[in-house]
């Protein structure tokens, strides 16, 4: 089978989705199907690092199109990086050969509008991965009010009616899908992964461990974006809650919300690293 993949991030990108998307290729590949991704050049590595606009890796081949790469992944910056791509992986969507491409929600709806546009188009079936819940997540923010979110909501609904297949990523997501009206027999539940042959525990007594004056304590790790989409205030409330026990949370990641949660943890007398 021809499978076509959109999205921004894809290897060597530091972002989970980016790990997440590469090993499901690479996987796809060793099972037998023609893998094509369309990607963007990429944003979280350092601005000067900037990759061929074809190439093929273990498999899979790999287009990336010109986009806009912010310093600053806020706001408006952060809404042009994605319209950005998709301006320009839409004539790559739209006239590569696929038997069905797979399409996620980040950035918001823009992969899943492209997925439609195909169908409608040309008729290859596409499959929409909801990792997020847009626009409801947005107005949840503050960042869109009652008319985007009404607006917008009726563009992800025609999405997911477009969709043969939407996959949510929790039974969350998968629940509220339903509550909005998509059959369930449309709805597959698939949860993100890792790969226990390269991820594997080591010794409690490490570099890392050492540096940042752990001790020999119990250490909870959250790695990864820190997002204001993410709740990650409850980490400070649980260091509070958990200071006077030998329990360390450690944080380890950038994003939007890092500042603040620096902030809070130091105000609360939680020790931020």
């Amino acid at each position: 089978m021809r499978i076509l993949i959109l999205h921004p991030h894809y290897w060597p990108e530091i972002a989970a989705t980016a790990q997440l998307l590469t090993d499901l290729a690479e996987d796809l590949v060793v099972a037998g199907h023609e893998v094509q991704v369309v990607a963007g050049q990429p944003s979280y590595r350092p601005s000067a690092l900037r990759l061929p606009a074809r190439e093929v890796r273990r498999g899979v081949h790999v287009t990336r199109v010109p986009s806009y790469r912010p310093r600053e992944r806020q706001g408006a910056r952060r809404v042009a990086h994605y319209l950005s791509y998709f301006a320009a992986s839409l004539a790559p969507t739209l006239l590569r050969p696929a038997d069905v491409i797979l399409a996620l929600s980040p950035p918001p709806l823009l992969c899943g509008l492209s997925g439609a546009l195909a169908r409608r188009i040309s008729g290859t079936p596409f499959v929409y991965v909801v990792e997020d819940l847009y626009p409801e997540l947005a107005h949840e923010l503050g960042a869109i009010g009652r008319g985007g979110l009404r607006g917008l909501g009726r563009v992800a609904r025609r999405i997911h009616e477009d969709a043969g297949t939407v996959i949510a990523i929790s039974d969350e997501i998968a629940a509220r899908l339903r509550a909005q009206g998509l059959p369930a027999h449309r709805i597959e539940t698939v949860h993100n992964w890792a790969d226990t042959d390269a991820i594997r525990p080591s010794s409690r007594d490490n570099a890392l461990r050492r540096e940042l004056g752990l001790g020999d304590g119990f250490v909870a790790l959250y790695a990864g974006n820190v997002s204001r989409t993410l709740g990650l205030s409850g980490l400070v409330e649980a260091a509070v809650a958990l200071r006077d026990r030998d329990v360390q949370i450690v944080v380890s990641g950038e994003g939007d919300a890092r500042a603040d949660l620096e902030r809070e943890a130091r105000a609360r007398g939680a020790h931020a690293i």
